[in-house]
This record gives structure tokens, C-alpha cells and sequence, in this order.
């Protein structure tokens, strides 16, 4: 008799699934990095990002970034998204980005 085995995964989401009560603004051409740990091994195949409206006229060029972890620092950068240009007009947007 053979056996095999077959892989499995089982799909989870960390982090927030839904624009949060709080909110921060930054100066022009600014960006901001969060530090978030999985919990278990595993593969990251979204991210998403929420932005708000403003009452600043313009745009900011984002991506979103996924980097491995040395020690509390980025290290290897793992995922990049598409360039995404947020106008304060933009209700609410979202940026993801998929593994290389």
C-alpha cells in the first residue's frame, strides 16, 4: 500500500480587516512602516492598506512593502505592491501587494 502526502494550507488574517477608529496625518512626502509578526510560519498572499481623505490638496505616491525580519529590523525585501497615487479627493483606497 502507498501512501502520500498532500500539503495543506488553511487560509487566516491577521492584523486589520477593517478601517480602524484612529488616524494619523503625516507632512508632505512622509511615509510610515508597521512592524507586524505572523504568529505561526506562513505566507503572506495580500496586503492592504486603508487610507483616508484629507483636507490637504495633492497627491502621494505609495507602495506597500513586506521586508523579513533580522533582529527587530527589515532585512530581505520579500513584496512590493503597485505604485498607487492617494489624492485628499479619494474617499478610501487601498493598495496591495502579492509575494515576488
Amino acid at each position: 500500500m502507498r501512501s502520500s502526502r498532500v500539503a495543506s494550507s488553511i487560509a487566516a488574517t491577521f492584523g486589520k480587516t477593517t478601517v480602524g477608529a484612529s488616524s494619523d496625518s503625516f507632512r508632505r512626502d512622509r511615509k510610515r512602516v508597521n512592524r507586524y509578526l505572523l504568529p505561526v510560519s506562513g505566507a503572506v498572499t495580500k496586503l492592504t492598506v486603508y487610507l483616508a481623505p484629507t483636507r490637504t490638496a495633492g497627491k502621494q505616491v505609495i507602495k506597500g512593502v513586506l521586508y523579513s525580519d533580522a533582529a527587530g529590523k527589515p532585512e530581505a525585501l520579500l513584496a512590493v505592491s503597485g505604485q498607487l497615487a492617494f489624492t485628499s479627493a479619494m474617499r478610501c483606497s487601498a493598495a496591495s501587494a502579492r509575494s515576488r
